[in-house]
């Protein structure tokens, strides 16, 4: 009626207490997690919080990490850095604006207009 073996109730009745010891441990871990997160201002992301778990002597793997920061949406902060190219001289004077923001000419090699972007 359920579509299953006989022998494969008895293997899951069997790792039942496998399966609940690892719940335990999990939720055990995830709290660890929260804690830590919380402690590092939640900034700390599944690389940052394996390496202090490790460090307070937990043997622990990353991906275990990350699925339970995912599990229970415990997410690091991730922090862009901005890259400034153009640094302009306050020295130079500012080009003038001959066109007047008019960009429309009489004819044909009235007036020319360039972007440097």
């Amino acid at each position: 009626m359920l579509n299953l073996s006989r022998s494969g109730f008895y293997r899951w009745l069997k790792i039942a207490p496998a399966r609940a010891a690892k719940r335990a441990a999990d939720a055990a871990l995830t709290r660890r997690i929260r804690k830590v997160h919380a402690e590092s201002g939640k900034t700390y992301g599944a690389k940052r919080l394996t390496a202090e778990l490790r460090a307070d002597g937990l043997v622990v793997n990353r991906a275990r990490i990350e699925r339970l920061m995912r599990q229970h949406s415990i997410q690091g902060r991730m922090l862009k850095r901005r890259h400034r190219t153009t640094i302009p001289d306050p020295a130079l004077q500012a080009l003038s604006d001959l066109l007047r923001r008019n960009f429309t000419a009489s004819g044909p090699n009235r007036a020319w207009i360039g972007d440097i972007t």
